[in-house]
């Protein structure tokens, strides 16, 4: 009976461990990561978002629940290690500081994820609504205030808890100025007729007031979005490679850098004398094309296309932003509804302008390619024919001597024909050539040479790129049952010839 009250306490101890520190396997891709901690820092990984100092986080862990008998489990739920409120910011890593730490939990771990729970706005809006504080739950960071619906609160609207403070004199203890204090923030979670609740999501470690502190709700105007003019061209280093598609730049809003902005990348070659080995020029080239597609304030990412055959040299290659026009600048600062639909047609056909680029350049590399491999493969062709065009002016001795009935002196004649006739061929007169074999075969018509004439014929209309006609000429040679010694010559050149006619089924045959 102990063993067994035993087991059961130590199989509880074991799966309330087991809940407490297992870490949801599921994230959620909203979520951050923690790269590092460093007693009240914490490092944080946002992948393609951008904080800004001030922005508050949450550090949260997944709690799974499971049965203390059977092991079974039961769910899960996050729950809130600490808060924290970001100082250095980055394009994807930042820096936080804790201000609050659960009692629940004794440290932050690296498994844990991160939230955004509130954004750094600028507050600036048409009218201010002050209101008191009515009651204060600071163990659930509840407050209520004074105002609602009455004053247009609205759910999700955010405050400033502030409070006033007077500067004295030091000498005659007499009030000579005031300030603002800023003790915290929040966000409206419900609202009635005349009050409204709210959850606290900042406070820098001050104990709220509700006698001395006020909520303040100051109105956002909406303004249209503006284009900032880049009156000159930016000129800029890589920072890093992420990716074969993406980069971080070291040139952000402070050198007047928007989203969406395109850029080039360029590099300078040196164009050398021969003789002195002195630079007498320089050239540039086009490396690739890229867009901005994160902005912080003094860097960018941008999602980059590089050109056919090329890499990144991060120690020559530019990253060249040209200067945007002045009229879309003034455009923009117009109060119109209208502006929004300018710049994001004008985006649009950047985008597509970039797009555009990049496939004709990729369509020229092909081509390029293509056309080397054309004269590859014409120039194995060339040594080919020089082959047998050697080899035809020894075998055709051979074969007008075994000739008969042709006399010694018709055959001196024949073979210096035949010798004309390829030299012509082999020289590109191959209309003339045609007509010199043409008069071979009509003279000598059952001569071994009629096929070599015959043969060197359809040559003569593949030099011309008469293939239609190369091909029947081809074609003729193999029927001829006379004669077969160029019968494989002629079905090479009849498969070459079907394939630039644009006949592969042919030609595999």
């Amino acid at each position: 009976m102990r063993f067994l009250v035993f087991l059961t306490c130590s199989l509880i101890f074991s799966l309330t461990v087991i809940s407490h520190t297992s870490v949801h396997a599921q994230e959620e891709s909203d979520y951050g990561k923690i790269l590092s901690i460093s007693k009240n820092t914490v490092t944080i990984y946002f992948e393609n978002t951008t904080l800004s100092i001030g922005d508050e986080v949450s550090f949260v862990r997944y709690i799974t629940i499971v049965h203390p008998i059977s092991g079974k489990l039961m769910g899960g739920r996050y729950e809130t290690v600490a808060t924290g409120v970001v100082e250095e910011a980055g394009l994807d890593k930042s820096q936080a500081s804790i201000l609050w730490t659960s009692p629940k939990f004794d440290e932050i771990e690296l498994t844990d994820l991160v939230i955004v729970t509130g954004r750094d706005l600028d507050f600036e809006r048409a009218k201010r609504i002050i209101g008191k504080v009515q009651n204060l739950a600071i163990e659930k960071k509840e407050i209520e205030i004074d105002v609602g619906e009455e004053e247009e609160i609205n759910e999700g609207d955010l405050f400033l808890i502030q409070r006033t403070e007077y500067i004295y004199d030091t000498e005659t203890n007499e009030v000579i100025d005031i300030k603002t204090v800023e003790v915290g923030r929040g966000r409206i979670s419900s609202v009635a007729k005349n009050s409204s609740l709210g959850e606290i999501i900042f406070n820098p470690g001050m104990e709220l007031n509700p006698d001395t502190d006020d909520i303040v709700f100051e109105f956002k105007k909406e303004e249209p979005e503006s284009i900032t003019p880049r009156t000159k061209e930016v000129v800029a280093k890589v920072q890093e490679l992420i990716s074969d598609k993406k980069i971080d730049i070291d040139v952000g809003k402070e050198e007047e850098i928007n989203e969406g902005d395109l850029f080039l990348i360029q590099r300078t070659e040196y164009i050398y004398d021969q003789e002195t080995n002195e630079v007498i020029d320089t050239k540039k080239v086009e490396v690739g094309r890229g867009q901005v597609s994160i902005v912080a304030q003094y860097s960018s990412r941008g999602d980059l296309e590089l050109n056919p055959g090329m890499k990144l040299n991060h120690d020559t290659d530019n990253i060249v932003f040209e200067p945007t026009y002045e009229e879309i600048a003034e455009i923009a600062l117009a109060e119109s509804s209208l502006v929004q639909d300018i710049r994001k047609e004008i985006n649009d056909l950047k985008s597509e302008l970039f797009l555009l680029r990049a496939t004709v350049d990729s369509l020229g590399q092909e081509h390029f390619d293509h056309r080397n491999e054309f004269e590859m493969f014409k120039d194995e062709i060339e040594d080919m024919f020089s082959s047998l065009m050697m080899s035809d002016m020894v075998d055709s001795k051979i074969q007008i001597k075994n000739d008969e009935p042709i006399t010694p002196s018709i055959s001196e004649s024949l073979v210096d024909s035949y010798k004309q006739a390829l030299d012509d061929c082999l020289n590109y007169r191959f209309e003339t050539a045609i007509k010199e074999f043409q008069s071979i075969i009509n003279q000598y018509p059952n001569s071994k040479l009629t096929e070599n004439c015959r043969y060197w014929i359809a040559q003569s209309y593949y030099g011309m790129r008469n293939y239609p006609a190369a091909i029947e000429v081809f074609k003729a040679v193999i029927e001829d049952t006379r004669f077969n010694h160029k019968n494989d010559d002629a079905s090479i050149m009849l498969g070459i010839s079907y394939y630039l006619a644009g006949n592969v089924t042919e030609a595999l045959i």
